[in-house]
């Protein structure tokens, strides 16, 4: 099962501590619909990111340098830290294009979206207040595959996503490099402990 995730958001003025009547009515984005999806939802091509050289047939390519895993991690750690930062400044997102806009700094399209129709309200076309959060930054991540392109990273689950979603005890992030930059495409919850990850779940 597919989905997005991280850390507890504060509002000025609103507590994510909530009843269980209102936790009941909080619609998280759709874990299901988080499936890896085509190319073209994903990111338009990198180009620049490296420098390009001709091949012997006479076309460009770009080389680029090996991806270290600081910086993937960095990046994962990054993409979770979105919804939080933006409770942090509300003031700065004024329409639902600025909200999607902020998540697309860490998310491919399709994950973006449904992040941001999470936090955005259609009806008051303001920033939803007091939601559960829907991301969490995790404390330990592995980079477990990683080419020029394309990266898989594994952490545990943090606690509060399996307390208060139910998400399985690990998760699974699939990242792409776009123009210079690691974004999520794909997120997918695991049940038993990759083998890479030598930690047990965070209490």
């Amino acid at each position: 099962m597919n989905r997005i995730f991280i850390g507890l958001l504060a509002v000025a003025g609103c507590s994510i501590e909530r009843s269980p009547e209102q936790s009941a009515t909080a619609n998280l984005p759709d874990r299901a619909a988080l499936a890896a999806y085509g190319d073209s939802a994903l990111c338009p091509p990198s180009v620049g990111a490296g420098n390009a050289v001709a091949s012997k047939g006479g076309t460009r390519r770009t080389l680029r340098g090996a991806p270290r895993d600081d910086e993937i991690i960095s990046a994962v750690r990054f993409a979770n830290g979105l919804e939080h930062r933006l409770y942090d400044s509300t003031r700065s997102f004024r329409s639902r294009d600025a909200v999607l806009a902020h998540y697309r700094q860490g998310f491919a399209e399709n994950l973006a979206q449904r992040l941001t129709d999470y936090s955005w309200s259609r009806d008051s076309s303001v920033l939803r207040c007091c939601r559960d959060a829907a991301l969490m930054v995790p404390d330990s991540v592995v980079v477990v595959s990683k080419n020029d392109t394309t990266a898989v990273v594994v952490y545990p689950t943090p606690p509060f996503l399996r307390e208060r979603w139910g998400f399985e005890p690990y998760s699974s992030d699939e990242l792409r490099r776009c123009d210079g930059r690691w974004v999520i495409t794909a997120n997918k919850e695991l049940q038993k402990r990759p083998p890479e990850l030598h930690i047990p779940p965070a209490a």
